[in-house]
């Protein structure tokens, strides 16, 4: 759990074409981090907001304590992406605290899941109405790959607003797993 008092940040922004791929790579890397080094690391899309389709933002945001945040921005995965001449990193700086300034949570999507056909069969096996399917479309997901079975899969992820400011726990993957983070 990150205290939020403690929370820094760095931005990594690209040019072009490449920012999927940039996001998707910044994604695994720090879900690579937090396997080794306990959850310590989390994402958020400034430019993304709260409730709205992903729009191919430029701009991928890694938080988490100064100390760990260091480590991360020193392996060799986030110096070769740097390398790339295509992405750029701002310093890490304090997040921002504030009353003024809203807290948001990026989180998996499980909504999406809802919809397959195994989902329906044990909501009918526990005499529960199928999942309507209205709210399903995903707004954003990043690829990924396991290493322990070699199977691809798709994470996806919302965005939603945190009532009041509060402690932060990210998942392995980066994602909130309770919290949020101002969003500025």
């Amino acid at each position: 759990m990150a205290k939020l008092e403690s929370l820094h940040y760095v931005d990594f922004s690209c040019q072009g074409e490449v920012s999927k791929d940039v996001i998707e790579e910044v994604a695994r890397h720090v879900h690579a981090f937090n396997r080794e080094h306990g959850n310590a690391l989390g994402l958020d899309f400034p430019a993304w907001a709260p409730g709205q389709q992903f729009s191919d933002a430029v701009q991928i945001r890694v938080l988490g304590e100064a100390e760990p945040l260091g480590v991360f921005l020193r392996q060799p995965r986030a110096i070769r992406l740097l390398a790339l001449g295509e992405v750029a990193r701002t310093a890490v700086t304090k997040v921002p605290l504030g009353s003024g300034i809203p807290t948001v949570a990026v989180v998996r999507d499980t909504s999406a899941e809802k919809t397959k056909p195994s989902h329906a069969r044990r909501r009918a096996a526990r005499g529960l109405p199928a999942f309507d399917g209205k709210h399903a479309k995903s707004q954003f997901s990043i690829s990924f790959t396991s290493k322990s079975t070699g199977q691809s899969f798709l994470l996806k992820l919302k965005k939603r607003v945190v009532e009041r400011l509060q402690e932060v726990q990210f998942n392995s993957y980066g994602v909130c797993a309770s919290g949020g983070v101002p969003q500025f």
